[in-house]
């Protein structure tokens, strides 16, 4: 008798263990992987940080478990020098955890250094200036001296750094009007006079050569030259040929 409750028992408990082994075994192959498995890391919205400093940017990314970067700093024509113009990824997007926001950081508005163009012709120098981002404007005065459309002044001076896009103002030489020559053939001439009148044009009288005809009277004009009508530059002087007269 006391030998069947025996060999019960140790069925009992082999059965027990059998169970338990079983039971452990599904628990490892089931349970255990996912309670060993890493956690995904967890994800955040990305903030707009544009337009702020770098030190509010940061503490405002730290908040989202976020981390700033400055990879640049660079000018912009619209954001004020030492705040965020430009940031990756872009606000709105959707990362991990503990990413690297990029940012760049303004420098302030975009300065160019003005050229030298004192001496080119016009075209040229406004050619140079527009190259480099400048707008240009330009006054003509009048000058012998020098090639016509020559520059001869400018401002700003060469060298100077100013802001992009700004006016740079260019004088240049312009070839003197042309002066028209009236029509003195068939008048009397009166050195006085003439001389009065070149000088309101910009002219000046030059010789005055005598001839004695008997067909006119004395001190009629036969020709200038340049001859009237023809256009020439100011200072130009003027030459008669007229009847023989005593001055």
């Amino acid at each position: 008798m006391s030998s069947r409750v025996g060999t019960t028992i140790a069925v009992s408990f082999a059965t027990s263990l059998v169970t338990s082994a079983a039971v452990f075994a599904v628990l490892q192959l089931v349970v255990a992987p996912k309670l060993n498995r890493p956690k995904t890391p967890g994800t955040t919205q990305v903030p707009n940080v544009i337009g702020l400093k770098p030190s509010d940017a940061t503490t405002i990314l730290q908040q989202k478990h976020l981390l700033l970067k400055v990879v640049e700093r660079s000018p912009n024509p619209k954001v004020r020098a030492g705040l965020i113009h430009s940031q990756e990824p872009l606000a709105g997007s959707v990362v991990r955890s503990g990413e690297y926001v990029l940012v760049k950081v303004s420098t302030g508005i975009p300065r160019e250094k003005v050229p030298q163009v004192v001496g080119m012709t016009f075209q040229a120098a406004k050619t140079a200036l527009e190259a480099k981002g400048f707008k240009v404007s330009g006054r003509g005065v009048e000058r012998q001296d020098v090639p016509a459309h020559q520059v001869l002044s400018q401002k700003p001076a060469a060298g100077q750094n100013v802001v992009k896009g700004s006016v740079v103002e260019l004088t240049f030489a312009n070839p003197p009007s042309l002066v028209e020559i009236p029509k003195f053939k068939g008048q009397y001439f009166k050195r006085k006079k003439i001389e009065e009148e070149l000088t309101k044009l910009g002219l000046k009288l030059g010789r005055v050569r005598r001839v004695d005809r008997a067909d006119t009277g004395e001190g009629y004009i036969y020709s200038t030259k340049p001859d009237s009508g023809e256009k020439v530059a100011p200072g130009t002087e003027v030459n008669f040929v007229i009847q023989h007269y005593e001055d």
